[in-house]
């Protein structure tokens, strides 16, 4: 495996990172980074149901789009972030990465473990240190034809973030909360800097980064430094793509009807123009996980007509759970349904 070391902490350039590294990389490799302060979003998000965006432009915090799906996530400082690139992934395998990141913070006297989808909770009492997320890249064919995917995972890991700054800016569903048990986003948070045994007692963020290089580093992993050449190419795809507001905010305002529900893969929202008994436009927002591009799915559902029956068989031929990880047909044909009514 490859350690990428990367100081940078430009939240569109690192985007941009990860994805110049599932472009060109030919190895297994991890990335450790971190952001200034900046809110990231799933890339199945509408941002502006995710973030406060007058609190975030008063307080400077950056909104930027990521590659994969699920949730709106808080980064500052005191957020150390991991990603994880492997050649050849077919499909999302968020537990695979779950031990390297258990092992390094048990050797911090921290113990956690994965909970629902991708979260990695404190054990005993379950509160949330890291949220990670995955997504599926299409690189290109392999030379016998078939398509040649790459797997990213990537995760969050709070260390001495600023839960407040972090619970403001954030606009989660309530539903989803309430599916949880829980009131607001702090409350179900903590800084990994809190659990630390004593002899780490005094260890900083940036010592905690630090920490992690040289567990990989010590588990094998090859150190790299970008070239500048690389370097170049990282911040041209950057400016064409993460900087851009076509790329932040996507397609999710069309539709003059709107749809939405929290399920146990997550939150879906549709939002539809119907013409007659036909759908004319559709799009999806929420933070569910996919491995191809829901793009995909909505067009194959432009010109279906409006019932029950025949929606479940568009959405089964389409087939689904490549787009919407989770989803039934019959799930997603009824919340179609009750948007359309």
């Amino acid at each position: 495996m490859l350690l990428w070391h990367n100081d940078g902490r430009d939240p569109f350039r690192n985007m941009a990172t990860e994805e110049f590294l599932l472009m060109t990389t030919k190895e297994p490799c991890v990335m450790l980074w971190q952001n200034d302060p900046a809110v990231v979003i799933g890339k199945n998000q509408d941002a502006r149901s995710e973030v406060d965006f007058d609190f975030a432009s008063r307080n400077g915090i950056k909104i930027v789009r990521r590659l994969s799906g699920g949730g709106a996530v808080f980064h500052d400082k005191g957020n150390i972030n991991y990603s994880f690139i492997i050649p050849d992934g077919a499909a999302l395998q968020f537990a695979a990465f779950a031990g390297p990141i258990q092992e390094a913070l048990a050797g911090l006297g921290i113990s956690v473990a994965l909970s629902g989808r991708n979260d990695l909770v404190t054990v005993p009492d379950g509160r949330k240190c890291s949220g990670t997320a995955e997504c599926i890249y299409n690189k290109g064919k392999n030379p016998d034809g078939s398509p040649r995917k790459m797997l990213l995972h990537h995760g969050t890991l709070l260390f001495s973030a600023e839960l407040s700054i972090m619970s403001a800016v954030l606009t989660p569903d309530k539903e989803k909360l309430s599916a949880k048990g829980i009131r607001s986003v702090k409350s179900r948070v903590v800084n990994l800097q809190t659990l630390l045994s004593p002899e780490y007692a005094d260890m900083t963020a940036e010592d905690f980064k630090r920490y992690l290089e040289k567990f990989f580093l010590d588990s094998g992993a090859v150190s790299m430094r970008f070239s500048p050449q690389d370097s170049s190419a990282i911040d041209s795809l950057a400016e064409r793509k993460y900087r851009t507001e076509a790329w932040l905010y996507g397609s999710f305002a069309s539709g003059e009807k709107i749809k939405k529900r929290r399920f146990d893969f997550g939150t879906v929202s549709v939002m539809l123009r119907a013409d007659g008994t036909r759908l004319r436009e559709i799009s999806f927002a929420g933070d569910f996980f996919g491995i191809d591009d829901i793009g995909a799915l909505e067009n194959s559902l432009v010109g279906a007509k409006l019932s029950y029956d025949t929606l479940v068989e568009t959405l089964a031929a389409s087939g689904l759970s490549r787009y919407i990880a989770g989803a039934s047909p019959d799930e997603i044909a009824a919340l179609i349904c009750e948007a359309a009514n």
